[in-house]
């Protein structure tokens, strides 16, 4: 489903400019010394919708990329450079049309995006004849997020501590308590989190002034038992392809599958159509129904320390050629080492 949003338009008027500046709240950040503005961030709340999370921001720079003959540069850099007024919306979808999160947000990522920017815009006092289209807008940054019933509270804990070995090529895992971990890159970020805190912080707070409290509770319920896994696609990787990312580009883009992919990645679980098993039992079953009983064996093993100590220390015991061979051939084999039932006893070293 379509979540965080972020969107740039083309050049606009300065008559919009100005009314647009004049209905935000502004916070501006002033260097005590110099005196010099460090930052000028606006923020609109949106009617209508219960999130109070839109950013809203008028632009007069942008940035460019290419040697700048005035200073004498002889390579091409990047920097900032004065241009005419442009404006910059970014919240989230879901939040702004039913004030959470926690399920039923929009799977098709044009048809929310345009919703989104014209209600933005209307609440704004401007009209979409103002601006050049929504379709030929540039997309900065679009999150696609799947949300798992794991049955309890515990579940979810339990699953995300059995992700404490997980490894991302190129990413260093960030873990914030026992509620989140994430895997953050230049082009995408992969965050896996507890709904259930997250939502009694911050939405639980806010719904209580416009839905009945049973159904605030209700929301709560359901958001202690999910785990949520959401994907941030970002400007840099939506133009690898075709350049400037436009919303109208939205109406080709699989992010499900990209989600998929990425979920694929991190948790070490291949493409295979078998069904993935992951406790003791099943793995055995699995294995012996697909390779001969010595490899089965060196198999197994393999998998009892991917999934009590991680692939860093089980790379470690084995050979280079060793370890990627068996982690591909557990791949093949719907095999996962990630929430496993393996429990590991402590017992003194005499």
């Amino acid at each position: 489903m379509l979540d965080t949003l972020a969107v740039s338009s083309p050049a606009i008027s300065e008559d919009v400019a100005q009314l647009i500046e004049a209905d935000c709240f502004s916070r501006i950040g002033l260097a005590n010394r110099t005196g010099e503005t460090q930052y000028h961030f606006q923020q609109r709340p949106l009617p209508g919708s219960w999130s109070n999370q839109i950013m809203v921001k008028v632009e007069r720079e942008r940035w460019i990329s290419g040697k700048d003959p005035s200073r004498g540069e002889r390579k091409a850099t990047t920097r900032k450079v004065p241009s005419p007024p442009w404006l910059r919306i970014e919240g989230s979808v879901h939040k702004a049309m039913i004030g959470h999160n926690v399920e039923g947000g929009p799977e098709d990522l044009y048809r929310g995006a345009v919703w989104f920017v014209r209600a933005v815009l209307r609440d704004l006092g401007v009209s979409v004849r103002d601006v050049r289209p929504i379709e030929e807008w540039t997309v900065d940054r679009v999150d696609w997020a799947e949300a798992w019933d794991l049955g309890s509270w515990e579940n979810v804990r339990e699953f995300l501590g059995a992700m404490n070995h997980s490894t991302y090529p190129r990413r260093r895992p960030r873990r914030y308590g026992l509620e989140t971990i994430m895997f953050a890159g230049s082009s995408r970020t992969l965050k896996f989190y507890h709904k259930g805190p997250e939502f009694g912080k911050h939405s639980a707070k806010l719904l209580r002034g416009h839905l009945p409290w049973s159904e605030v509770e209700n929301l709560q319920e359901r958001a202690n038992r999910i785990l949520r896994v959401e994907l941030g696609i970002k400007k840099r990787d939506l133009e690898r392809a075709r350049g400037d990312f436009l919303v109208r580009d939205l109406q080709g883009f699989d992010a499900a599958a990209v989600h998929r992919r990425e979920m694929a990645g991190c948790l070490r679980e291949g493409e295979s159509e078998m069904r993935t098993v992951r406790t003791a039992e099943d793995v055995s079953v699995r294995l012996r129904a697909l390779y001969g009983p010595a490899k089965v064996n060196a198999l197994l093993a393999t998998w009892m320390s991917l999934a009590a100590w991680g692939e860093a220390k089980t790379r470690e015991r084995l050979t280079r050629r060793t370890f990627y061979r068996h982690r591909r051939d557990l791949q093949d084999a719907g095999v996962s080492w990630t929430g496993t039932d393996l429990h590991l006893s402590a017992r003194p070293v005499l």
